[in-house]
């Protein structure tokens, strides 16, 4: 599940990669109907249609969207959201995940062109760098965090696994104590 996908480019992307050797099902969330009709057309125009879902939702309330994700993707989503709107936010994607389950993110983080894209873009981007997504992972409840740079630079992407139990989401108090 990709949560403010836009028209889900990133998650097109990857299903285009596996080909048909994998079958995937993704969920594209985001509250943008303009987006999300995009992105059932690029859907369609691709032969991925029956293997992406968009759902109109906003990521401040979450309680009707789907559980028990393998993956939950945040790309370019926390760059819009101060410290604690960040952790909040990666919290109840957290509470969408199942036991084990994987959250992605990305962030921009100061660039050569940053304050020439803020400028013309209208951009009012929260840049992080590698310690500051970490950070963020780990107050939003996530285990196993690795962060780091993608190729160009421009981005710091990580990971965090889930590691409540199922009886923690079915409402029970959590007996493990390595969150």
């Amino acid at each position: 599940m990709s949560l403010g996908s836009g028209p889900g480019h990133e998650i097109l992307g990857c299903l285009e990669r596996l080909g048909r050797q994998v079958r995937v099902a993704a969920t594209c969330v985001d509250r943008d109907p303009r987006a999300l009709q995009y992105g059932e057309t690029l859907a369609v125009q691709k032969g991925l249609d029956g293997q992406v879902r968009y759902v109109a939702g906003n990521i401040f309330c979450m309680d009707a969207l789907p559980t028990n994700q393998d993956i939950v993707v945040l790309s370019g989503l926390l760059d819009y959201f101060d410290a604690a709107t960040a952790v909040s936010v990666l919290a109840k994607a957290r509470e969408r995940l199942r036991p084990g389950g994987l959250v992605l993110v990305a962030n921009m983080r100061r660039h050569g062109l940053a304050a020439v894209m803020s400028l013309l873009g209208n951009w009012n981007l929260v840049y992080r760098e590698p310690e500051d997504v970490e950070r963020l992972l780990a107050e939003g409840g996530f285990c196993d965090i690795k962060v780091g740079l993608e190729p160009e630079k421009v981005f710091c992407v990580g990971r965090g696994q889930n590691l409540r139990t199922s009886e923690a989401l079915a409402g029970q108090p959590s007996t493990d104590t390595s969150l």
